[in-house]
């Protein structure tokens, strides 16, 4: 398995030689996402499930920029959020450059996740949908289904099945999609079964080395 490189960003002219490359297919990074955009090329689709409690508000701010800056025109930023959707959404506007687009229901089975400070028994989760300038892709459908809570990965982790769907729908076969906040690789291993690219971000080395695990696993070496 490739060796995860802790980037320095101390020293941010080692930014570029610090990046792993394993090949044109994909590249998993570890380190900061506020830094690590930077080097990175343009994309064709971000889909991701950063943290969302009420700490992790502000990283919803720190995406929309990241999202405006590297997404193609027209691209997709689809972001997994969760109660606290007021905030959530008054970071993501005040970003130039990004509009949002809609909320799409995020629809998984099972026992329902009940969020006592609210009374709510949850059974989905909502996707919020933004765009860099303007959508002119094909009628999509707003509800994405899992067929089964897979926490093997990760504590937050999701299924292949519904993250399957939201790269299918929103990247082309050979796209580029980055997850900024990548966890336990769902989104990589979605992307290379589907053939698209995939970059993944994230600031926990052992996130990392599972998604390089997993993605080791799926593809054959060129």
């Amino acid at each position: 398995m490739p060796e995860c490189v802790k980037l320095n960003f101390l020293n941010a002219s080692n930014l570029q030689s610090a990046i792993k490359m394993v090949d044109e297919r994909y590249k998993v990074i570890c380190g900061d996402m506020a830094e690590v955009y930077k080097s990175l090329p343009e994309v064709d689709c971000i889909i991701t499930d950063p943290p969302y409690d009420a700490e992790g508000v502000p990283l919803f701010g720190t995406l929309a920029k990241v999202a405006a800056h590297l997404l193609k025109p027209g691209g997709s930023l689809l972001a997994e959020a969760g109660h606290h959707l007021p905030a959530i959404l008054a970071e993501m506007t005040k970003v130039e450059g990004l509009s949002y687009h809609w909320t799409l229901c995020y629809l998984q089975p099972g026992n329902r996740l009940a969020i006592h400070s609210r009374n709510v028994a949850v059974h989905w989760k909502p996707i919020l949908w933004f765009v860099k300038g303007t959508y002119k892709g094909e009628l999509r459908w707003d509800i994405v289904t899992s067929d089964h809570r897979d926490k093997r990965y990760h504590e937050w982790g999701k299924s292949e099945s519904g993250i399957l769907e939201l790269v299918e729908w929103f990247s082309e076969p050979g796209d580029l999609v980055l997850d900024p906040f990548c966890g336990g690789g769902t989104t990589g291993v979605a992307c290379l079964s589907l053939g698209r690219r995939f970059i993944g971000v994230d600031i926990d080395a052992d996130c990392v080395a599972t998604t390089l695990a997993r993605i080791g696993e799926l593809v054959t070496p060129l």
